[in-house]
């Protein structure tokens, strides 16, 4: 029989007994198998066949440890540390919300397809991809896979995808978050010599921003001439 321990509030430490190896599930939804041997902080160390293996606990779900265990030791998880204001007071804990606004909504991206060779996959290279990460993590994603328009130009098609952006927000927690606005075509390297004139692959990081409960921030964004405008975009808290 196994036993399955999650790690919220309290971390499990092994005391060494014999074993065949505790099986970690990971938040990548990744598996790993080893032997935990030390908690140092927040780093799991793991003995497996890959050598040893340092995990952050932010990153583990769930640890199943192994029937032969002959005894197990609490160790308490440390609460989070509050976010703290640039001032130096802290930011209470709820929600808050991102928002991005663009204000010109149009934007376009052909790619050409010589004799109709990997069609499809030209196709879905041109998709493009609107995408917002906050810390790290994609927190907002949308694909447009409309082709609008096909031109025919003897043995090469142009295949041209026609966007307009639209407006989205999401929920966050309070308090300091990096964001990072991505708009390109899905695949930009594979057929990178085929699109006219070149991919989109735009990216708008929004560093250090410090949202309060009930706040919301709204990012606007231009685009001009096929490009986000990079320099004129604005951090906008709305009370």
């Amino acid at each position: 029989m196994r036993v399955r321990w999650r790690l919220a509030s309290l971390l499990f430490l092994i005391v060494p007994a014999a074993s065949s190896g505790e099986v970690v599930k990971l938040k990548d939804q990744s598996t790993v198998r080893g032997r935990l041997v030390q908690v140092a902080g927040d780093t799991l160390v793991f003995k497996s066949t890959f050598g040893t293996l340092r995990i952050h606990r932010s990153q583990v779900i769930s640890i199943v440890f192994d029937d032969s265990l002959g005894s197990v030791a609490l160790v308490p998880t440390p609460a989070p540390a509050p976010s703290v204001a640039d001032d130096g007071t802290a930011i209470p804990a709820g929600k808050a919300r991102i928002e991005v606004a663009f204000k010109d909504r149009e934007l376009s991206s052909k790619i050409a397809v010589q004799l109709k060779k990997n069609w499809d996959a030209h196709v879905r290279s041109n998709h493009i991809l609107v995408e917002l990460l906050v810390d790290g993590r994609i927190a907002y994603s949308y694909a447009d896979t409309t082709m609008d328009k096909t031109i025919n130009k003897g043995h090469t098609t142009e295949l041209k995808n026609e966007v307009e952006l639209t407006d989205f927000g999401v929920d966050v927690p309070s308090g300091l978050h990096h964001a990072k606005l991505v708009v390109h075509n899905r695949d930009v390297v594979t057929y990178r010599k085929d699109f006219v004139p070149e991919p989109i692959d735009m990216v708008v990081p929004f560093d250090n921003l410090e949202i309060r409960p009930g706040e919301v921030y709204r990012l606007d964004v231009g685009i001009s001439k096929g490009k986000l405008k990079m320099g004129s975009a604005r951090l906008v808290p709305i009370k």
